[in-house]
């Protein structure tokens, strides 16, 4: 998966193996955008 790109759940949904690793995902992509600030 792209880092540092935007998830959009459309894209991901056939590569997720599960919800949780999606939102965890999500969740990594938002503390990475928080922490470029």
């Amino acid at each position: 998966m792209t880092t540092g790109a935007t998830i959009d759940p459309h894209e991901v949904d056939d590569n997720a193996p599960t919800p949780s690793d999606l939102i965890a995902e999500i969740c990594a992509a938002k503390a990475a955008e928080n922490a470029a600030g």
